[in-house]
């Protein structure tokens, strides 16, 4: 019985029912409206719970119910509640053999990666696991770093392997980043001209989303600047035939 295992009939306010009847609400029903009541976990707490053994299944699927999930998304909902491999874990689990090529790709899709990102990490992974393969070229780590297949320490060690000293490593990996981070920067502050110059965004919110790239005052005073006579060049002034047709219609 739900309401009995969960507690929903406990801190019933006994002392209430004869004002309810007397209002026309029997005590059968001042129950159910009291077992309604209660607020339940979150389905997040509901995995947490789980994860730590405070509950079981059986508990998991009784709070979908109460939260009315419909059965048909409950199975689903408990398979992605625990965590998938993490890349690292991958790599490593499928250079020992745990992994097979095909679970590797779904392992990566579990982690969120698109099929055809999954495909090329696993491809990545094979290439990077493949024993007597010739080493990966500094160009490849640095690309791999770059789109976040490598963490910067993996990419450090792994120059360190080709015959690199750890400071050289260091300032490859702090140079790639460097660049990545332009690249994110340049992009941004090419989509913050286009909202300035189609007017989505006034003159105000610009300079505050140039502040938060770090970029000197001067530098924004620049760009501004400079957007601001681009903004005015776009204007269309009325030609002399248009003005005169303007004056007869009283516009002007």
């Amino acid at each position: 019985d739900m309401i009995a295992h969960y507690g929903y009939d406990e801190e019933f306010p006994e002392d209430q029912v004869k004002w309810l009847k007397a209002q026309g609400l029997s005590e059968d029903w001042a129950r159910k409206y009291w077992y309604a009541h209660w607020e339940t976990p979150s389905i997040q707490q509901g995995f947490e719970m789980v994860h730590r053994g405070v509950i079981d299944f059986k508990e998991l699927n009784d709070l979908f119910r109460t939260i009315e999930i419909p059965p048909f998304w409950r199975d689903k909902l408990t398979e992605i509640a625990f965590l998938p491999f993490t890349r690292v874990d991958v790599r490593r689990m499928h250079k020992l053999g745990v992994l097979t090529d095909d679970e590797l790709m779904y392992a990566y899709m579990d982690a969120g990666y698109a099929e055809d990102k999954a495909i090329k990490m696993m491809e990545f992974t094979k290439a990077y696991n493949a024993e007597n393969e010739i080493s990966l070229t500094k160009a490849q780590i640095l690309s791999g770093f770059s789109d976040y297949i490598l963490t910067d320490g993996e990419a450090g060690d792994m120059l360190v392997l080709l015959g690199f000293s750890a400071d050289e490593a260091g300032f490859l990996i702090s140079y790639e980043e460097y660049k990545r981070d332009v690249k994110l920067q340049t992009e941004i502050i090419k989509s913050t001209k286009k909202r300035f110059l189609l007017g989505l965004e006034d003159i105000t919110a610009t300079s505050d989303t140039l502040n938060q790239q770090n970029l000197s005052s001067k530098k924004i005073d620049v760009l501004l600047d400079s957007w601001q006579l681009e903004k005015y060049d776009k204007l269309k002034v009325p030609t002399k035939a248009e003005l005169a047709r303007f004056l007869k219609s009283n516009i002007i």
